[in-house]
């Protein structure tokens, strides 16, 4: 029956939050010590970002600027990365839109569980 190969496929792709999330490496992110509201605020209006992580001399991630409000860059805040801000790279992507419906979130940082 034609419909079988449907049914029988071997090939499955398999995406992941990584296929659709940002690396590290291709960030655009504030350093440090030039973290300040007014930098996060020109840098997140001119490329309409809603997070900017801030990145550490040792190329770590602690903090991150957030717009209060999606879209809007006159309010934004200075947060510190918590544990449920994170989820692995490797995270089916039907788990992490799962994610964003229930716990009512638009973002997570993306993390090697390996490692």
């Amino acid at each position: 029956m034609l419909e079988d190969y449907f049914f029988l496929k071997k090939e499955i792709v398999a995406v992941n939050a990584a296929v659709v999330g940002t690396s590290k490496e291709r960030w655009i992110a504030l350093l440090e010590e030039e973290a300040s509201l007014e930098q996060a605020k020109r840098i997140m209006s001119q490329h309409r970002f809603d997070i900017l992580p801030v990145v550490n001399h040792n190329g770590g991630v602690k903090t991150y600027f957030q717009t209060k409000t999606w879209n809007n860059y006159e309010l934004i805040e200075h947060k510190k990365i918590d544990y449920e801000d994170l989820i692995s790279f490797q995270t089916p992507l039907h788990l992490v839109i799962k994610n964003f419906a229930q716990e009512q979130r638009s973002y997570y940082f993306l993390v090697n569980s390996d490692t």
